[in-house]
């Protein structure tokens, strides 16, 4: 009786380590990598952590929403409307819809410390005030003049090239997020993503444009024309 009790510790055991192999997963890249986080609620984040010093690591979230998993696919609906897919290789993940960035790299399981748990649950405040700084920019006088070339963020941390063939790339520390084709109605210029088929809206003011609806935490954010 001792033995089969012991053996079935052994199954509950070897069975809680493969379901917390399936909670966490991540790229390597030469200075940040990318991380997609699982939790028991079946929400999930998708981020990039970027080693800005030997001190300073800055998280940006690409992706918030809500997973499933069927057989050996993980399926992701993120909160703006689009879907990524991956297949389930036992303890990596194999993009198969996903981020430009994303394509062709395996992800490796990855272990998350309960301590650094906080970093990814999300601050329905934080949402408040992006959605005010967005209503201030529409509020403003509009110009209807636009222009080809490069809008960066931040130094260029965060870049969207708009190409004069109606092609269009958006970059984040050179990853490339979003690629495929734009246009543009009124003072809004619409990037269709060709990966996700996933629609951005950009609000432009002459040489300054600012994010109506995008991935994660890009929505508010302002990109200046870089001349």
């Amino acid at each position: 009786m001792r033995k089969i009790f012991y053996i079935l510790l052994c199954i509950m055991f070897v069975s809680s380590c493969k379901e917390h192999q399936l909670s966490n997963y991540g790229i390597e890249f030469q200075d940040k990598n990318c991380k997609i986080c699982l939790d028991k609620n079946n929400n999930y984040t998708i981020s990039v952590e970027s080693f800005e010093s030997s001190e300073m690591i800055y998280i940006m979230f690409l992706s918030r929403g809500r997973y499933e998993r069927h057989n050996n696919n993980l399926l992701l609906y993120d909160d703006e409307g689009f879907e990524m897919s991956f297949k389930i290789k036992e303890n990596r993940l194999s993009p198969k819809e996903s981020f430009s960035f994303m394509k062709g790299n395996e992800m490796e399981s990855r272990y998350i410390h309960p301590d650094e748990e906080y970093l990814y649950k999300y601050d329905p405040m934080h949402l408040e005030r992006k959605r005010r700084i967005i209503e201030d920019f529409e509020n403003l006088s509009l110009s209807n003049t636009f222009y080809c070339g490069t809008y960066n963020n931040n130094g260029g941390r965060s870049s969207i090239n708009i190409n004069e063939d109606g092609t269009y790339q958006f970059i984040y520390k050179d990853l490339l997020l979003s690629k495929g084709e734009w246009e543009i109605e009124d003072n809004i210029l619409y990037l269709y993503d060709l990966d996700l088929s996933y629609r951005h809206e950009i609000i432009i003011n002459g040489k300054t444009l600012i994010i109506k609806k995008s991935f994660g935490d890009f929505e508010s954010y302002k990109f200046e024309f870089y001349e």
